[in-house]
């Protein structure tokens, strides 16, 4: 109830004018400034975020397999399933909300690639922030979250430096991916271990 009281109070503000505007001018500094050159790294990092989150629980599961190592494989049941919830909850919010990628609505919006779907948030952007926040929980090393992290942000820039999501589609996307993966982590991975 109150992530749905959360996403109409959100939707509302992002509507009227002001936030908006801050959104789109935002957007427009980072898409129309950006070196272009870097537009084939940016396209790279953008076309790696979603294989990777998937393919770290499945290779983390495999080798717990083949080792017989139990630790190994609630490690990647707890970041699958984080990844797993942020793309259920990614899909349902896409497709209650609707909202139009910025070069479809905005015209200045240099978009690098068509993409089709809708904008908001962005699931490129979700996964990245699970599976760095899953990483993070499970290693508790300052290094691997802060490596992470890094990809994840570089992912979520990435995103916009393409002119393919608002400011506001990846900051949502942030939170709900690093929300997800904390929240299996209270559930699904410290709940295996006390088991």
């Amino acid at each position: 109830m109150s992530t749905s009281l959360f996403f109409v109070v959100y939707l509302l503000l992002l509507t009227t004018g002001t936030l908006q505007e801050a959104d789109v001018h935002l957007l427009k500094e980072i898409n129309l400034h950006r070196a272009t050159g870097l537009d084939g790294a940016f396209l790279l990092i953008t076309d790696l975020a979603e294989p990777i989150a998937f393919a770290i629980p499945l290779v983390l599961a495999a080798i717990g397999f083949l080792r017989k190592d139990a630790a190994l494989k609630r490690v990647a049941f707890y970041i699958g399933s984080a990844i797993l919830s942020t793309g259920i909850i990614v899909t349902i919010v896409k497709y209650s909300v609707t909202r139009p990628r910025p070069f479809l609505t905005y015209t200045g919006i240099q978009n690098v690639v068509a993409e089709t779907g809708y904008s908001f948030p962005s699931g490129h952007t979700s996964f990245a922030f699970a599976l760095a926040m899953a990483v993070s929980l499970w290693s508790r090393k300052w290094y691997t979250a802060l490596l992470a992290f890094a990809w994840a942000f570089m992912v979520a820039f990435s995103r916009l430096d393409l002119g393919l999501h608002y400011p506001t589609d990846v900051a949502s996307a942030a939170l709900i991916g690093s929300l997800s993966a904390f929240i299996c982590y209270l559930l699904v991975y410290r709940r295996q271990a006390k088991v």
